[in-house]
């Protein structure tokens, strides 16, 4: 039922319309489905994928059925939740859509060092849609977690204070949440101070 769904999509706002960031296909002379598919691990491996540009958890009703089917088959079910209210998506797949369902999916995670261990995923499906299973950013917050892009590691931490010792010379940048709830990296705004040094790439 509507009830069951949790606080995160019952939207506090009048316009229930959000902006999920995806690649831009035709930039790379390629099909929006061709991308989407390369998302996938293999043919019979499902994943999510861990995008913090997404704002928030998000799924298309063909990896729901995938992935229902290779849980069914290991004996766990899914759950779908009816929003209280429709939640349009722009900015991924066709268009703008709408998600008036969402999936409660069981899979299964294993951390290192420690055993396999049995794990939920919720979030909006869009029906109709090649879209992926996005781990996004209001999830990934909630969840304390923190990306390693140098060994492709993704770390859930624990309560308490988060200590990191970043090596020499490392650049620590400071990102502000857009009204979409995205995180941006200031570009345009010191252009044009005085002590604005040399160019770097990114």
């Amino acid at each position: 039922s509507s009830s069951a769904a949790s606080d995160v999509y019952k939207r506090q706002v009048s316009n229930s319309r959000y902006t999920w960031f995806g690649p831009s296909y035709h930039r790379y002379g390629t099909t929006e489905l061709a991308v989407l598919q390369a998302t996938r691990l293999s043919e019979h491996r499902e994943g999510l994928l861990v995008d913090p540009g997404a704002f928030d958890n998000l799924a298309g009703s063909a990896w729901v059925e995938r992935m229902a089917h290779l849980s069914k088959l290991a004996g766990h079910n899914h759950k779908v939740i009816t929003l209280d209210r429709p939640l349009g998506v722009e900015g991924v797949g066709a268009g703008a859509q709408e998600a008036q369902k969402a999936v409660i999916m069981t899979g299964a995670i294993k951390a290192e060092g420690m055993p396999v261990r049995i794990a939920q995923f919720e979030a909006p499906v869009l029906p109709n849609s090649e879209v992926p299973a996005l781990w996004g950013n209001r999830s990934l917050r909630r969840n304390r977690a923190i990306l390693d892009m140098v060994n492709n590691l993704l770390y859930l931490c624990g309560p308490g204070e988060i200590q990191f010792t970043p090596p020499p010379g490392t650049q620590v940048l400071a990102l502000e949440t857009s009204p979409s709830g995205h995180l941006l990296l200031p570009f345009s705004c010191l252009l044009y101070t005085s002590d604005a040094a040399d160019e770097e790439d990114s």
